[in-house]
């Protein structure tokens, strides 16, 4: 008995301690699930899980971001890639074809042109296997110096020696450069500079039209530098105009690769429609998966181009 007086007022402030406890993990709870029952359906789209909202993220978005992308990385390396050949006969002897090529799609530009020509290939890889694509590229070329490389003397020889169904022209990335004549040098958005760039368009155009094959001009994409942005949206007024002079398709592809606000985006929706890293570093060229969605833009009415395709969509 002496004992349990003795004992008595610590049993007694332990059990005191104890109901403060519960009361306030009851308080807690209680303030959580109001909380929750007021975000709504902001709760129900946030990116993060129950455990972040109550005790922080355990990464920070950036790193969130990150983590994507390298999944996005890994997930493009595990895919099979498409071929893309140097020239139909290169397609013709590639035995490893689950069916010979009886359409030819011919890509013409630069780097932009070559990852457009990739995902072409992967477009047409598996469901397409009569259509092979062939690349005829070359980096950091453009219409303005043909000095360095002259693609309407390019396509001369490339209408005479290849065999293509349609030409899809990919060019400008490099041309915001002073265009030079014999006379002078003119800055790009001067008068003479788009006269005679577009001049050059022209000359690219009609030598293809030779070959009696659908042409598709496909524009520019926006790029993150603000002036170099705005120089492709200035280039693709032009290749726009002469396309239609020509009457052959331009290829709208900007609106793919802005966010909400028409500014550039490195990252949106991809053909699976997940949001998805679209754009590398350097704020010009593509990821796979961008690339694959650049191609998107041009394959559908480059199948209705293909003979064969026509007879399939007729039946």
């Amino acid at each position: 008995q002496i004992a349990c007086v003795l004992l008595w007022p610590r049993i007694a402030d332990s059990f005191v301690r104890m109901k403060r406890a519960i009361a306030l993990c009851f308080f807690a709870s209680f303030a959580v699930a109001a909380a929750l029952a007021a975000s709504g359906s902001a709760f129900a789209q946030s990116p993060f899980s129950l455990f972040d909202r109550l005790f922080g993220p355990r990464w920070s978005p950036q790193e969130r971001y990150e983590r994507d992308d390298r999944r996005d990385d890994q997930r493009e390396k595990e895919e099979p890639a498409a071929t893309v050949y140097s020239s139909a006969a290169a397609a013709d002897a590639d035995a490893r074809r689950a069916e010979k090529p009886q359409e030819y799609v011919v890509v013409i530009g630069d780097t932009m042109a070559d990852q457009l020509s990739q995902g072409l290939a992967e477009a047409f890889f598996g469901e397409h296997p009569e259509v092979a694509v062939i690349r005829k590229v070359r980096a950091s070329s453009g219409l303005v110096r043909n000095d360095f490389f002259d693609w309407i003397k390019e396509a001369e020889n490339i209408v005479a020696n290849e065999r293509a169904t349609a030409f899809v022209v990919m060019l400008g990335s490099n041309d915001r450069q002073p265009l030079r004549d014999r006379n002078s040098s003119y800055e790009i958005r001067s008068d003479q500079w788009r006269e005679l760039y577009a001049r050059r368009v022209d000359g690219l155009l009609a030598k293809l039209k030779e070959k009696n094959a659908a042409i598709y001009v496909v524009g520019m994409p926006p790029l993150s530098a603000a002036r170099a942005n705005a120089d492709m949206q200035y280039l693709n007024e032009i290749l726009r105009e002469r396309a239609a002079r020509a009457d052959v398709r331009f290829v709208e592809i900007w609106e793919g690769f802005v966010d909400e606000q028409g500014q550039f985006a490195a990252s949106g929706a991809a053909l699976d429609g997940q949001i998805r890293r679209l754009r590398i570093s350097d704020g010009v060229h593509f990821t796979k998966t961008g690339a694959r969605k650049l191609a998107h833009y041009v394959e559908r009415d480059l199948l209705r181009t293909c003979p064969g395709q026509q007879a399939k969509i007729k039946e």
